[in-house]
């Protein structure tokens, strides 16, 4: 098995993307119930990166005090979603337990770069409400008119949790903040979302046809030219480090796309990957191998996450432009995948993941902005993206070599789950 910072790749990446099985209301024996929640247990119990972190807890007791929740005709949704509250308790990142069909079509198709049926947005659960906490740039949802902040008021005619293509997205189950869900569908599949963009505003329909895609497809389609008054910027939405084309592909648009541009914002916000390939687009901005030598700034936000912070980490070491944005989310720790044996996958946090950050823990740190902004609430944004548009501030000001005040110059509050350990 090759070993790359946050994420373990084996032969589990040759498995098929089948379509989803909706098995998720299934009820579970007791028996069936308990061999999956012991089955996870003895996963963490074996393989989470540091002891004393299970001793801390309680392990043992926890396993007590969960197994008492299970009773004879639970879902397996209900069952997983109990067991992923077991596995926060430990307050680390990277351990959860996710759906089959959730690993497959939204992970493992992103390491091996395959398409898969998508609509191309997520949500997150506030007060008991749902709204888009993300849209992919040339998704059908990003078509069909979806912004980031839009209440989904209905999937399908239900609300959106009683639908059986809800699924928890399984992220960072032990860190605070709010719950996202994916929804599964077929390739061409028609949905009809009922959504409202303001807090007293009317609802409306959106239909959204689902086809074939991935965040690497994504990031293609982000890379573009915004003008900011005389200045022609390129920006590029880096969605995740999780394939070796990324580094072509960020290296062609900077000879290609951007090479009459004034500046570059590289947009990292998203989830993580291999850092070796983070350190290879850092080499394009900074260094002996770079290629660009105009102005750059990164952007970061909260749920910036895993190799993504040391990149960030890295890319303030060296030197190589400023971060803009908000404190990153403090999930770094590398991870593992086992395959429970009702199909499920388990992630486990496996390694410290401080050889890249000379040593320092950045779990449940981050890795600060040099320029705070706040993002501002998710709640009815209607796509409105306050650290974007710093950022052409920023680098406007750069590129006309004028001084940034030193006022913006701000870390920002410390986030609530942040332990300067």
């Amino acid at each position: 098995m090759k070993h790359h910072f946050i994420i373990l790749l084996s032969a589990l990446f040759l498995l098929s993307c089948p379509g989803p099985s909706m098995a998720r209301g299934k009820a579970l024996s007791h028996k069936e119930a308990k061999a999956l929640l012991d089955e996870a247990w003895g996963l963490g119990d074996r393989l989470l990166v540091h002891k004393s972190i299970l001793k801390k807890r309680n392990w043992p007791s926890l396993k007590e005090k969960y197994s008492k929740q299970l009773t004879g005709k639970q879902s397996k949704a209900e069952v997983y979603a109990l067991i992923n509250e077991m596995l926060g308790e430990l307050q680390v990142s990277h351990l959860v337990l996710m759906h089959e069909q959730v690993f497959q079509r939204h992970l493992n198709n992103e390491f091996r770069k395959t398409a898969v049926p998508l609509l191309g947005f997520e949500v997150f659960e506030l007060q008991d409400q749902y709204f888009v906490s993300k849209v992919l740039e040339g998704s059908a949802a990003k078509a069909a008119g979806l912004k980031v902040g839009d209440e989904l008021v209905q999937f399908n005619k239900k609300t959106p949790h009683l639908s059986k293509k809800f699924f928890n997205s399984g992220h960072d189950r032990g860190l605070p903040g709010p719950h996202g869900y994916v929804f599964l569908v077929e390739n061409k599949e028609e949905v009809t979302l009922t959504i409202r963009k303001s807090k007293s505003g009317p609802s409306q329909q959106l239909t959204i046809k689902a086809n074939l895609n991935n965040q690497f497809n994504a990031t293609k389609a982000s890379i573009r030219i915004i003008k900011e008054g005389s200045h022609k910027i390129g920006v590029l939405h880096l969605w995740h480090l999780l394939h070796k084309d990324t580094v072509p592909l960020i290296k062609t648009a900077i000879e290609k796309t951007f090479k009459d541009a004034d500046g570059i914002i590289l947009d990292i916000r998203g989830r993580g990957g291999y850092s070796h390939l983070g350190d290879k687009i850092i080499d394009f901005f900074q260094g002996p191998k770079a290629i660009w030598n105009k102005p750059v700034i990164v952007l970061n936000h909260r749920w910036t996450r895993s190799a993504k912070e040391i990149f960030s980490y890295r890319w303030r070491k060296r030197k190589a432009g400023l971060i803009v944005g908000e404190r990153t989310r403090g999930a770094v720790y590398g991870t593992i995948f086992r395959k429970l044996k009702d199909g499920g996958w388990m992630l486990i946090p496996r390694s410290s993941s401080t050889a890249k950050s000379e040593g320092l823990s950045l779990e449940l740190r981050g890795v600060a902005p040099d320029i705070y902004v706040s993002g501002g609430p998710l709640k009815y944004r209607q796509g409105r993206d306050l650290i974007l548009l710093k950022g052409l501030k920023v680098i406007a000001l750069q590129i006309d070599g004028k001084t940034i005040p030193k006022d913006w110059f701000q870390s920002g509050p410390m986030p609530s789950w942040a332990k300067l350990h």
